[in-house]
C-alpha cells in the first residue's frame, strides 16, 4: 500500500475479536476476526488440529490452562489458519465488519455494524469475489 497508512491496530493479541464463524463443509470454517478498523477472514481446518475433548485440557481445573500455555509446551497441534481477506488492503471499506454470507455464485457478502449511528461508519454491504472461500 504505497502512500497509505495500513488500518491494522491488531499488534496486541487481545485486539482482534471473533465476530462470526461460518461452516463451509466438514471440519472447515471461515472465521471473521475484526478490530474497530479492520476485518480479516481466515479459513481454518479443524481436521488438522488435535481434538482436546476428554483430555486434561478439557478439564476446567487444569492449571495452567491451555490459554496460558504455549502450544508447543502443550504438545498439541494447533488449528492451521489461512488468511483469505484483509480489509486493511481496501481503505474505502468500513473496517468493523461483523457479518458474512457465502452466496450461491461463490462470492462472499460482508456487512458492518454501524452501532446504531452512534459511532463508526454507515452500514455497508460489500460483495467479494476471488477470495478462494468456497463450500467444501
Amino acid at each position: 500500500m504505497t502512500g497509505l497508512e495500513r488500518r491494522d491496530p491488531s499488534a496486541k493479541q487481545n485486539d482482534p475479536r471473533i465476530s462470526e464463524l461460518m461452516a463451509v463443509g466438514g471440519d472447515w470454517l471461515i472465521v471473521l476476526e475484526h478490530t474497530e478498523r479492520t476485518t480479516k477472514l481466515y479459513e481454518i481446518d479443524l481436521g488438522r488440529a488435535d481434538n482436546i475433548l476428554d483430555t486434561p485440557w478439557d478439564d476446567p481445573t487444569t492449571r495452567p490452562t491451555l490459554e496460558q500455555t504455549q502450544v508447543q509446551a502443550a504438545h498439541i497441534k494447533d488449528v492451521p489458519k489461512t488468511l483469505r481477506f484483509d480489509s486493511a488492503d481496501f481503505p474505502d471499506m468500513v473496517g468493523k465488519t461483523e457479518g458474512m454470507a457465502l452466496l450461491d455464485d461463490g462470492s462472499l457478502a460482508l456487512i458492518n455494524d454501524d452501532d446504531f449511528g452512534i459511532t463508526g461508519g454507515r452500514t455497508q454491504i460489500v460483495v467479494l469475489r476471488g477470495t478462494g472461500i468456497a463450500q467444501r
